[in-house]
């Protein structure tokens, strides 16, 4: 009698945090049984020692017709890495990384997560070719500050670089400095369970880590980063936007990264389509999604007690809605997408809507040898929650003005009105030796807020940095980050970055101890890491 899928699920987690894995000399299908008759846990060989092809082909028969065997779902099945060296071609489903995916393992494939993901799971738990597999990192990061980084004066250290919160002269926060701090955040944990179907594999993946809380100097608090299934062309779950080009993240050793990406994640139902199947080119895929992406407002009038309270603020009506076309050929990855969501806010006798939309082109192109440059940029109407250091300020949008009604607690707004944002980035990575590299990135990001009224601050108050009145409302900040990065083996990296922030704020909205409408900030980072996985080889 065969088991549900969700006890198959849950014995594979306990059996890999269990480690009672038996390794094999050779991968059967159909995985050996004990003396006792009960089947025990495989490991698959070393890559090396693995006909890829038979694999794959192993992998679908029995599922699939072998009528309906394409090259492209053939080589969906294959590792990466066997992809670069046997095929002549990449398919859209899983095109390689270009150069080298760096600390956060990008040089994503479109739909299934990062590039390492697109590996058949190396624990094989039943015949069915069921399995499970993993990949973390530890790492320890030292941050040293010399101008201020944090807009509230009695708050700690913040864990990542983010340009909005950068004090402007004269103001209390700008003046603590220098600090430093240690941060373990970046350590992570990322596990996948796959199963074979009669359409398509379906594959569970999970990435966990410690950054609940990155922006102040608390202890370190766990949480589910990323939680999706891919089965087919659907995926499902909770992951960064579909807006996103994940192959366009430069290789940081700050987890902030540039302050026009839209590092965003929200819950999302994805559609892959591989252009191939209707006579498209083999490097060609649409992707449709919607997500959930809740509006970000500016609305909240800060003389005004009564409307601070949960009567106030936006409304989710319908998900955002995104299509993109994406181009993988051997030499570069790259997007053009565009977005469009309806934003709604509501209070007492008040309610108004305004429509956002944006358009995103990025790429990442390989230059010479490892080497590759990466070149995106965004702009749009009511985007704030997808540029990252925009996120959570209220810069989606905001009414275009207000005033009293002599009605206590219940001002007149006027209709709400989308802020205009414009963000790109571009990032240079050379590889000095096959183990030493460096990343230079350069990035901006800028609105058109100067119309909205003084006395409004952002209805989502995430963490008081977003009051305009106290600390000012962002017009525009650039962001510049180097580093050098030492891999001597795929197990252990150290590295060191400087990262120089400018921040602007609209002029009616300057501080009252301010000297200036603008503020700098300037970090070193000293990183230690440990990557491990199923192919980590624990005795060197």
């Amino acid at each position: 009698m065969r088991w549900s899928f969700g006890c198959r699920a849950l014995l594979a987690f306990l059996l890999l945090a269990s480690g009672t894995f038996v390794e094999a000399q050779s991968f059967s299908v159909d995985p050996p049984a004990s003396p006792s008759g009960t089947r025990q846990l495989c490991r698959l060989p070393a890559v090396d020692n693995i006909d890829w092809q038979k694999e794959a082909e192993a992998l679908l028969e029995g599922h699939v017709p072998k009528d309906q065997f394409t090259a492209a779902s053939l080589y969906a099945a294959q590792p990466t890495d066997s992809n670069r060296a046997s095929q002549s071609g990449a398919s859209y489903y899983s095109s390689p990384s270009v150069g080298n995916p760096g600390t956060r393992g990008y040089g994503a494939t479109i739909g299934t997560g990062p590039s390492w993901l697109g590996e058949m799971a190396p624990y094989v738990l039943t015949g069915d070719r069921e399995g499970v597999g993993f990949k973390g990192i530890l790492e320890a990061c030292g941050i040293y500050d010399t101008n201020g980084v944090g807009l509230v004066p009695n708050q700690g250290v913040q864990r990542v670089f983010q340009t909005s919160l950068i004090p402007v002269t004269g103001t209390q926060s700008a003046q603590r400095y220098p600090r430093s701090t240690i941060s373990p955040n970046q350590t992570s944990l990322g596990v996948w369970f796959e199963q074979p179907t009669d359409l398509a594999r379906f594959r569970a993946y999970a990435l966990m880590n410690l950054f609940k809380s990155p922006s102040y100097d608390q202890h370190p608090h766990f949480q589910v980063y990323k939680v999706y299934a891919n089965y087919g062309w659907f995926k499902v779950g909770h992951d960064y936007s579909v807006f996103f080009n994940q192959a366009a993240a430069p290789d940081c050793i700050d987890f902030e990264g540039p302050n026009a990406i839209p590092y965003c994640r929200f819950a999302q139902l994805q559609l892959n389509i591989p252009l191939v199947e209707f006579g498209g080119g083999l490097h060609e895929g649409l992707v449709l999604g919607f997500e959930h992406a809740p509006g970000s407002l500016t609305l909240l009038d800060s003389s005004i007690p009564q409307m601070h309270d949960e009567q106030w603020g936006a409304v989710d009506f319908v998900p955002s809605c995104i299509a993109k076309w994406v181009y993988t050929p051997e030499w570069a990855h790259i997007e053009l997408a565009g977005l469009f969501r309806r934003l709604a806010a509501g209070g007492p006798g008040y309610s108004s809507s305004a429509y956002g939309y944006g358009m995103a082109l990025s790429g990442k192109i390989a230059t010479w040898g490892q080497n590759n440059l990466i070149v995106a940029g965004q702009a749009g109407k009511g985007i704030g929650e997808y540029a990252q250091d925009a996120a959570g300020m209220g810069l989606d949008a905001a009414p275009k003005f207000v005033t009293p009604s002599g009605v206590p607690g219940r001002p007149i707004l006027g209709p709400l009105r989308a802020i205009p944002l414009f963000g790109a980035w571009i990032a240079y990575q050379h590889f000095w030796t096959e183990t030493l590299r460096s990343t230079g990135t350069f990035s901006v990001l800028s609105l058109k807020d100067a119309w909205i009224p003084s006395n409004l601050t952002a209805s989502v108050n995430r963490d008081e940095s977003s009051n305009s009145t106290l600390y000012g409302r962002l017009k525009q900040a650039r962001y510049t980050s180097v580093n050098l990065v030492w891999s001597p083996n795929p197990t252990f990296t150290v590295g060191m970055e400087y990262l120089y922030g400018h921040r602007y704020i609209t002029g009616n909205t300057t501080p009252p101890d301010a000297t200036s409408d603008k503020g700098q900030a300037n970090r070193f980072q000293l990183m230690v890491q440990w990557n491990y996985d199923h192919t980590t080889r624990f005795n060197k």
